[in-house]
């Protein structure tokens, strides 16, 4: 019972360090030998738990993303005309959310640009996309969705597309190498996101704008442990 206390306390403090090392240096510039020192244990236990300094990145991302919405659930009852009962809204809203988040101090969106390098990262956004395709088509009436959705291959390619195209807008945004306002980027790919999964393209446009009205209300901010926080305003 010891060693398993022991191995607990070494895998919780070796993932809180490295989410303060990640978050003051970056990804690119952090050595596993420095989250190891700042966690107080031995060289082998980071790869015993996460099996890899990238792999532990990509825990750290999943975690603050789902962070990002449960924070927003958290205060719905703070948000004015918060819509329950329109999922489609409501989903853009997480999704402007995680997008808002991540860009709200140059810690955050340096972390972000960095891990976009990695192999993992890619193969983490389309799971994400699966979660968040399934979540959103539950909840809508199979009479507003896309037919095609229904072709297996077309299902794969459109997680695939969807990441990519999500990938590439932020960096390119976070780098300055895009001039485009970052509320008519979302805006832009929403539109693209959207109707390849709904039908409706005039009340999917509706929502958008609907979306990034209320987010214009978010405040967020983040610690150096990556722990967030979000202010109505």
């Amino acid at each position: 019972m010891k060693n398993y206390k022991n191995g607990l306390e070494n895998k919780s403090s070796l993932y809180y360090n490295a989410k303060k090392v990640f978050y003051n240096k970056g990804y690119d510039k952090t050595t596993i030998q420095e989250i190891v020192t700042a966690a107080k244990t031995k060289l082998g236990m980071l790869n015993y738990y996460f099996i890899s300094k990238e792999n532990l990145a990509m825990e750290i991302f999943r975690d603050f993303a789902n962070d990002v919405v449960l924070c927003i659930e958290n205060q719905k009852e703070n948000i004015p005309e918060y819509p329950e009962k329109n999922p489609l809204l409501v989903d853009m809203i997480g999704y402007r959310g995680y997008i808002e988040a991540l860009r709200c101090n140059e810690h955050l969106t340096r972390f972000y640009v960095e891990i976009t390098k990695l192999p993992l990262f890619s193969e983490t956004l389309v799971n994400t996309r699966e979660y968040f395709f399934g979540d959103i088509l539950s909840k809508e009436p199979h009479s507003s969705q896309n037919p095609m959705l229904r072709d297996s291959a077309y299902y794969t390619y459109l997680k695939s597309a969807t990441a990519g195209m999500e990938c590439y807008l932020l960096k390119t945004i976070f780098e300055g190498k895009n001039s485009l306002l970052l509320e008519d980027a979302v805006d832009f790919y929403f539109e693209d996101y959207y109707n390849s999964l709904f039908k409706d393209a005039e009340n999917i446009k509706k929502t958008i704008q609907q979306s990034r009205e209320i987010i214009q209300h978010f405040h967020f901010s983040v610690s150096d442990d990556f722990s967030i926080e979000l202010e109505i305003i």
